[in-house]
Order: structure tokens, then sequence, then C-alpha cells
């Protein structure tokens, strides 16, 4: 429980004692049930535990400056590439100023993962609890993707509609837009149309979508943490975490891309049925190689917590 991908999650002795005294009473208690309802009731109970733990673990960590550190530069990196990436995009653009709006928000979804696999503003002698980070991460993708980007597309959307709507004639047309599944940002709203007979197929893409955003920046974050502990032992700390991040990045970069290759190479409707595909098998490939790397080279504790060339 103190090596591998545990050592990612909980960086404290404290922690792994508490996560192992809970398994161990989990398994004595279930070994003791006499029958099937006490032995779901040990597991109720064991999983219960693990989430005190974990969510304990979790709070402990927001304490931590080099936490705070890490959520602002990962967050600036973001900000400053999706800026960049929507100047480039609306310049010649006649809805210039709308599309602004709508391109910085998205662009951070997919930035902010980006640039979690950098491990930015960690210092090389401490070790960063990675549940506190990945809770951080999944608030704020979530917090994008399921209202400040659906808010912006619908905001854009009737922008544009009432710039090409002469003024003249306003009064025998619809003067406002029915909000689409994109637009939602209420939960109700959105798992209604979900489960709506009309819009259920576009309403499980449209979620699909909205959930693999939301964990891509844990994937990056664990895959990046990963590799710089496999790379601990270089001198330069800066270039391990260039060298993590651009790996994780590659990785998952790579796992998108050739999912899209086969995507295409099928034919409709199967490759215009799973938008979200590439994005679940990027998550999914990362994960597997930050618990292939994890157990196959389990995090030296020594090694992250030494000074920088010790």
């Amino acid at each position: 429980m103190r090596s591998g991908l545990s050592a990612l999650l909980i960086p404290d002795d404290c922690g792994h004692r508490a996560v192992e005294e809970t398994v161990a009473d989990w398994r004595e208690e279930r070994a003791s049930a006499g029958s099937a309802l006490e032995r779901a009731g040990a597991d109720l109970r064991g999983l219960a535990g693990l989430a005190r733990v974990f969510t304990m673990t979790a709070g402990a960590g927001l304490l931590r400056a080099d936490v705070w550190r890490c959520f602002a530069w990962t967050m600036i990196a973001g900000a400053i590439a999706a800026v960049a990436m929507a100047f480039v995009n609306t310049a010649q653009s006649t809805f210039a100023a709308s599309y602004m709006l709508l391109m910085v928000p998205g662009g951070m979804v997919v930035f902010t993962a980006f640039a979690a696999a950098f491990g930015l503003g960690l210092p090389r002698s401490r070790r960063v609890p990675g549940l506190t980070l990945c809770a951080l991460m999944l608030i704020t993708a979530a917090g994008l993707t399921g209202y400040i980007v659906p808010r912006a597309n619908e905001i854009v959307r009737q922008q544009v509609f009432e710039s090409l709507v002469d003024a003249e004639t306003r009064w025998a047309r619809p003067t406002h837009l029915v909000t689409g599944i994109a637009d939602t940002t209420t939960a109700a709203e959105f798992l209604r149309k979900v489960m709506s007979g009309d819009q259920a197929g576009a309403g499980r893409r449209a979620l699909l979508q909205r959930l693999a955003w939301t964990l891509s920046p844990v994937a990056l974050l664990l895959l990046g943490a990963v590799l710089r502990a496999r790379f601990s032992e270089a001198r330069a700390w800066r270039l391990v975490q260039a060298t993590g991040g651009v790996v994780a990045l590659a990785v998952f970069i790579g796992a998108g891309a050739a999912c899209i290759a086969i995507q295409d190479a099928l034919s409709p409707p199967y490759a215009d049925g799973a938008p979200s595909l590439p994005w679940w098998t990027a998550i999914a490939v990362s994960l597997l190689v930050t618990l292939l790397l994890s157990r196959r080279s389990p995090v030296d504790t020594a090694n992250l917590n030494a000074e920088p060339g010790t």
C-alpha cells in the first residue's frame, strides 16, 4: 500500500496506515460474517470507511500551499493557452467577440487537462497528495463542462441569432432560441433530456462527452505524476517536469488519435455515433499506463522526498 498508485494518491504514512487498518478490519469482519446479508453489511461498512479515509486525506491536503500553487499554475496555463487559441481561430470571424466568449471556456477544459500532466508549481522535495489535486481538478472540470461552457454557448447562439434577424421583421420571427442539449446547465433538465425518448440518443452522447472532459484532467494528472516519479533520478527538476508532461501528452493524444483513425476507417453510422470515444480511449489508456508503471516501477518514496541532486 505504500508504493505504486497508492503513493501517488496518499503521500503520508498516516494516511496509508489508516487505509491499511480499514481494509484489514473490513476483511476480518467479512470473514466472520455468517450469512450473505452480514457479508453485504460488512462490505457497505468497509466501503463507507474507505470513503471516509479518502475524504479526510483529500481534505487535509487543502491546507498545503504547494497543492494550491500547483492548482493555480495549472489553471493559469490552461487559461493562457485557451485565450491564445481563441485569438488565432477568431481573427477572421465576423462574430469574433462572441466566439471568444465561447472558445475560451471550451479551450480551458482541454488545456487545463493538458497542463495537469506537467505538475506545474510542484517542488521536488515534497510529496503532494494526489487525492486533493484530483478532487480539485474534478470540481473545476465539472463546473466548466456542466455550467460555464453550456452557458457561454447559449449566450453566443442568442447573440448571433439576434444579429442575423432583421429589426423590421423581428415581430414575425422567433426572438428566442430553444435551449438545446449542449446548452443545458441544470442537472435536472439535462437528465430529463437524456432520458426523454426524442432526445435520448443525443443526450447520452452529450453526457458521455461531459464526463470524458471531466475525467481527462485526473487521468493526465496521475499519468504525469507516475512518469515524473519514474524520471525522478534526473538532477534537473524542470527537465523531469517537462519530460513527464510531454510523454503523458504523447500517450494521451496518441491513444485518442489512434481511436480516431480506427473510427475513420469504419463506415457510418459507426464513426458518427460515438464522438466522445477518442476521449474515453485516451483516458483508459492513460490510466492503464499509470497502473502499469506504478506496479512495475513503484514510486520510490525516498527519491520523491529527496532534495534535488541527492
